[in-house]
């Protein structure tokens, strides 16, 4: 496995192994949203990681970690940097705009070429995927923890893509300054940008401007928590959507659909 932005747009994938010997590599599925790939040689006998399930639960901040990669494509094999767990549950905007969650910070050394390599704890098991790093800043890296990837992946594998459900609507978090500049009446939530024609969040009434507050109860402060919110649901559940339109507060039932590919 390795990142969606490793593999995006290649006309040919080789995979070259710790002995030197190359592969040409299949791409059996990818997700830009959650900015993981899988891909596939005809290799035997090969050694593999055991990955770590639930790792935002079973690790801590100042947790030793390990990163691998091949960092600048240095040759002579890949770079192993040590370093500790800094945050846990972060959320990140790539430059492509997608917003990833559930992301483990980390002081561990990450660059150029780390990309879709293993974070690992001491114990030798894989509890992230490396997927990038603040370029303004220093001993800043992000990976995608092992509750994403290991869903996602085994998805990949069996269906070719990710299903998961879908509102239809893109989203931005209600700032301050967001707040001022839209006029809104609250302070917090998910701001409405778009909504996609026939998509559930459109037959449910929702527009753009409205602002999202809730999600069956669930309080929502932040666009990533109502991907989130969504994303823990199943296709085909009824969810109930709390949000502003101006000044009033509205209710609304949506069906979860099968987000389009």
């Amino acid at each position: 496995m390795t990142n969606n932005h490793v593999v995006e747009g290649a006309q040919k994938v080789t995979v070259t192994l710790s002995d030197g010997s190359a592969f040409a590599a299949t791409v059996v599925g990818t997700d830009a949203q959650t900015d993981l790939a899988v891909v596939k040689i005809d290799a035997s006998n090969l050694t593999y990681l055991h990955f770590l399930s639930n790792s935002l639960e079973q690790l801590s901040v100042l947790d030793p970690v390990v990163a691998v990669g091949n960092a600048l494509a240095l040759p002579g094999g890949p770079t192993w940097t040590t370093g500790v767990v800094s945050n846990l549950g972060r959320s990140i905007e790539e430059n492509t705009g997608v917003v990833l969650n559930d992301i483990i910070q980390t002081d561990a050394a990450i660059n150029a070429g780390n990309s879709g390599g293993p974070l690992l704890d001491t114990a030798g098991q894989v509890v992230g995927i490396n997927v990038a790093i603040a370029s303004n800043a220093e001993n800043i890296g992000f990976a995608i923890s092992t509750d994403t990837a290991i869903p996602v992946v085994q998805s990949l594998i069996t269906e070719g893509k990710v299903v998961r459900p879908w509102l239809g609507v893109e989203v931005t978090t209600v700032t301050s300054t967001i707040q001022q500049y839209y006029n809104l009446s609250v302070n917090a939530g998910a701001l409405i940008t778009s909504v996609t024609s026939s998509s559930p969040a459109n037959k449910a009434g929702l527009r753009a401007g409205d602002v999202i507050t809730k999600i069956n109860d669930e309080d929502i402060s932040t666009a990533a928590e109502l991907i989130s919110a969504i994303r823990s649901h199943q296709i085909g559940d009824q969810v109930e959507i709390v949000y502003y339109h101006g000044n009033v507060q509205n209710v609304a039932n949506a069906m979860l659909e099968e987000s389009p590919s």
